[in-house]
């Protein structure tokens, strides 16, 4: 498999399918097959041994990077890979594939590198997420570590309920909990 993303990415790295699961250990999988796949960063300037094997793999790897180097020159994604395929198409560089191709590879590209971002901008808001989510938890594990000391102290479950803002069934489980 290749990699020809933007993150920073090892030159080779193996991945395996049992790495998305977040438990890990085979007694909750049960007996399962595991899967790895060796990922190869193909981005210019990396595995230069590999793309010079071909002809095809190298000329991919010249049209992405003169596609991004487009979009840094301040080229929208649409106009960067247009412009591409035409700066490759003159320098001989997967010039036939292009010519029969670029209405596909436009369209193609621009789907991906959306992709790519959609995916990235997911991730950040699931972390984002993620974080609120602790912190909603830790906030209400705190009340609950106060509402276990203000009953302790004596207050109340009215009390506790108006100085924690738990709910009331809540209160009760932590006072029956205490009492046992």
């Amino acid at each position: 498999m290749h990699y020809n993303g933007i993150d920073k990415f090892p030159e080779e790295k193996t991945l395996k399918l049992s790495d998305a699961f977040l438990e890990k250990n085979a007694s909750s999988l049960g007996s399962y097959l595991d899967l790895s796949v060796r990922v190869v960063n193909i981005n210019k300037g990396h595995n230069t041994e590999i793309i010079e094997n071909s002809d095809n793999l190298k000329g991919y790897v010249e049209f992405i990077a003169t596609v991004r180097k487009n979009q840094k020159g301040g080229m929208s994604l649409q106009d960067a890979v247009e412009h591409a395929v035409n700066q490759c198409i003159e320098q001989d560089i997967l010039a036939d594939f292009l010519r029969k191709h670029s209405s596909e590879v436009v369209n193609m590209l621009f789907t991906e590198f959306n992709m790519e971002t959609a995916l990235r901008i997911r991730g950040e808001e699931e972390r984002e997420v993620g974080r609120v989510e602790g912190l909603k938890k830790g906030k209400k594990e705190s009340k609950i570590e106060i509402a276990e000391r203000f009953l302790k102290m004596g207050l109340t479950v009215e009390q506790v309920i108006q100085g924690t803002e738990l709910p009331e069934e809540e209160v009760m489980k932590i006072k029956m909990r205490l009492i046992h």
